[in-house]
Parts: C-alpha cells; sequence; structure tokens
C-alpha cells in the first residue's frame, strides 16, 4: 500500500510540473507576442549601423 501511496505522489507531483512549465511558456507567449518576429529582423537580412538600443552582447 505504501508503494501506490509513493507512486501516486510522485505522479501527481511531476504533473504539477509539467503544467507549471506549460503554464509559464502560455504565458510567457502572451506577455511578449512579437518577440520571434523581433528575433527574426533583427538578425536576418542586412545589418544596420544605425543604434538600435541593444547591447553588442545582444
Amino acid at each position: 500500500m505504501i508503494a501506490e501511496l509513493r507512486a501516486g505522489v510522485l505522479l501527481f507531483v511531476s504533473l504539477a510540473f509539467f503544467m507549471m512549465i506549460i503554464t509559464f511558456f502560455a504565458i510567457s507567449m502572451v506577455m511578449r507576442p512579437n518577440r520571434w518576429s523581433e528575433r527574426t529582423r533583427l538578425h536576418g537580412g542586412t545589418r544596420s549601423s544605425g543604434n538600435t538600443g541593444l547591447s553588442p552582447a545582444a
């Protein structure tokens, strides 16, 4: 009986962590919906020498 209880608790905890990861991913997509287009626009095509407001490390 203890083994089944331990397995149930482990399954519940792993499901809770999985749901937290999915929730954080969904929230991050809602908070910054244009982040992928910004990345492709900044790194694609020709580079401009103008001030983009980004540090050189970015």
